[in-house]
C-alpha cells in the first residue's frame, strides 16, 4: 500500500519518504514500517494526509484486497457425526509492536455468530492419505490436531496403531479432546506442554524422547503425518525423526536425511501446514 499510493500524493515530505521506501536502501526501513508492525491500509493513509486527501475512491478499491477464503481442516469423522461436521480453531487475537490490537477476522466472525447462524463454505480435499493397514504416528501441535481428530474417530475400535504427538501451551487450558482420546483402547497420547514448567518441551523434543517407540513404529511401516503451523515447527520436526534415525537406528547424519526424505518421496512422511 505504501509504494501503490506513491504517486498520489503531494506533499514534498511524504514523496521524499516514499522514495526513500522503494530505493534499494529503504527496504529495511520499508519491513520496519509495514510488515513488522503488521500496520493496515488505513493506518498508512493516517500518516500520509496528502495521499488521504488525494486518494480516489476507484482507486481506494484497487489497493485493498480481496478477503480470501479461509481454510480448517474438519475436525470430525462422517462416521461420527453423519449429518453435521466440526472444526477446531484458534481465535485470533493479539497486538502488535505499536500496542494496536488486531483480530483474526475470519475467527472472530465465527466466534461471534449466535448459535443456528447460516454460514456459507465449500469443501475441499485435504492432501494427507491416510493407510488403514499399518500404524500412523502423528504430529499435531495446536489446532493442527484437528484432521487427526477426524482419523482418530473413524478408527476407533480396529487394531490399527494409532500414536500422536500432541502439543499445546498448558494441560488445563489447551488440551483439547483429552477425556474423548482417553477413551480409545489403540490411540497413544504423548503430550508436549510448552509452558507447564520452566523448560519449554515442544512435541519435537518428545519425539526424540520416544525414540525407540518412533524408531519401532516407522520399521513396522508407518506413516508419519504432520500437521500445524507453518513457521519453524515443521523443520523442527523432521529434524527430530532425523535423530531418531540416527539415534536408533544407527544411521549416519547423512543417511538419517537421505531415509526421511525417501519416506517423503514415498508419501510415508507427509505434511499439511499452515
Amino acid at each position: 500500500a505504501v509504494v501503490s499510493t506513491q504517486s498520489t500524493g503531494t506533499d514534498e515530505l511524504e514523496r521524499e519518504k516514499f522514495e526513500e521506501f522503494i530505493s534499494l536502501l529503504g527496504r529495511e526501513e520499508l519491513y520496519s514500517y509495514v510488515s513488522r508492525p503488521r500496520r493496515t491500509i488505513l493506518e498508512v493513509l493516517g500518516d500520509f494526509h496528502s495521499v488521504r486527501e488525494n486518494l480516489k475512491l476507484e482507486y481506494l478499491f484497487d489497493l485493498i484486497p480481496l478477503i480470501r477464503p479461509r481454510g480448517f481442516s474438519i475436525a470430525s469423522a462422517q462416521c461420527y457425526k453423519e449429518d453435521s461436521l466440526e472444526i477446531c480453531m484458534a481465535v485470533v487475537r493479539y497486538k502488535t509492536v505499536m500496542k494496536k490490537e488486531r483480530i483474526g477476522l475470519c475467527s472472530n466472525f465465527l466466534a461471534n455468530l449466535p448459535v443456528k447462524s447460516t454460514v456459507k463454505l465449500f469443501l475441499e480435499s485435504g492432501s494427507f492419505k491416510f493407510p488403514t493397514d499399518r500404524p500412523i504416528i502423528m504430529v499435531g501441535p495446536g489446532t493442527g490436531c484437528a484432521p487427526f481428530r477426524s482419523l482418530i474417530q473413524s478408527r476407533v475400535g480396529t487394531s490399527q496403531q494409532l500414536i500422536l504427538f500432541y502439543g499445546c501451551r498448558n494441560a488445563e487450558h489447551d488440551y483439547f479432546f483429552r477425556s474423548e482420546w482417553e477413551e480409545v483402547e489403540n490411540l497413544r497420547v504423548i503430550t508436549a506442554f510448552s509452558r507447564d514448567q520452566t523448560r519449554k518441551i515442544y512435541v519435537q523434543h518428545r519425539i526424540v524422547e520416544h525414540g525407540e517407540m518412533v524408531w519401532n513404529a516407522l520399521m513396522s511401516g508407518a506413516v508419519c503425518c504432520v500437521a500445524g503451523n507453518s513457521k519453524n515447527m515443521p523443520f523442527q520436526v523432521k529434524e527430530a525423526f532425523t535423530t531418531v534415525c540416527r539415534n536408533q537406528g544407527g544411521l549416519t547424519q547423512q543417511d538419517s536425511e537421505k531415509y526421511i526424505d525417501l519416506l517423503i518421496k514415498n508419501r510415508m512422511y507427509q505434511t499439511e501446514t499452515w
